[in-house]
């Protein structure tokens, strides 16, 4: 997995120390009253008191890695299959979507599992599962990341990633699993940086919302040409492999 590096804020912090020549002291001054002894002997913690190095428990119900897609929930083609890459608590500090506009935190998940995914040397896959302190909370993490991945262009331009275009406009997609949640797929396409136009990328976003709990999904692969079926029974033959998938992730975030 090669994901790129979000735009960063580096901090610095300058110390200054500055000292100050006391006045000679006056020989005839009266000798100063010796000081208390200082009691150097290291005295226990109270009982029950926190380390502070302590991690924060995650909150009751957070996601945990058993929320994320394993490689046979995502779908490719029968001749292709993902394979799992590493898997790691919180978003970090790398662009897992190029339609990314800000960290992942800033969706406002309580807890993030990250699982990355390749497929052969032309493909790479993303899948995030997120837990918020409540369904509203988690419809209004799901409302920015499909405002990311709506309005992608200008983020792509600024990337040098040229000729960006959504490959197809987003699309509800129904999962039974669903009880109280609601899912889309999209994509876009682009020339990358080093391709000199002669190949494009796609990539490919899935989109679940389940009650407090959310999965984003990313696909991404080289290629001239990614044309897949919106819906069965299409000109191409097969659906599209993000559709394919979501069925299983919505099952994964549920359990």
């Amino acid at each position: 997995m090669k994901p790129r590096l979000l735009p960063s804020l580096a901090l610095a912090a300058v110390l200054s120390v500055s000292a100050c020549a006391g006045e000679a002291s006056d020989p005839q001054e009266a000798p100063r009253p010796e000081a208390a002894p200082v009691d150097t002997s290291i005295q226990p913690a109270p009982t029950g008191a926190p380390s502070p190095d302590a991690p924060t428990p995650p909150p009751g119900g957070a996601v945990t890695a058993a929320n994320l897609p394993q490689a046979q929930d995502l779908q490719w083609s029968d001749e292709t299959s993902w394979q799992v890459e590493e898997t790691f608590t919180g978003g970090g500090t790398e662009q897992l979507s190029v339609c990314q506009q800000n960290s992942i935190e800033s969706l406002g998940a309580n807890a993030i599992q990250v699982r990355t995914f390749t497929l052969g040397d032309d493909g790479e896959a993303v899948a995030i599962a997120m837990s918020f302190d409540g369904p509203d909370v988690a419809e209004e993490g799901y409302a920015l990341a499909e405002e990311w991945v709506g309005d992608c262009e200008q983020v792509l331009a600024a990337q040098q990633r040229t000729d960006g275009r959504q490959h197809f406009p987003a699309a509800a997609v129904t999962l039974p699993a669903l009880a109280d949640g609601e899912s889309q797929v999209t994509e876009w396409i682009y020339s990358p940086p080093d391709s000199g136009g002669h190949y494009a990328e796609f990539e490919s976003q899935g989109l679940v919302r389940s009650g407090d709990r959310m999965a984003f999904v990313i696909m991404r692969v080289q290629g001239q040409d990614n044309s897949w079926d919106l819906e069965p029974g299409g000109p191409v033959g097969d659906v599209h492999p993000m559709i394919r998938s979501l069925p299983a992730v919505a099952d994964r975030l549920a359990q």
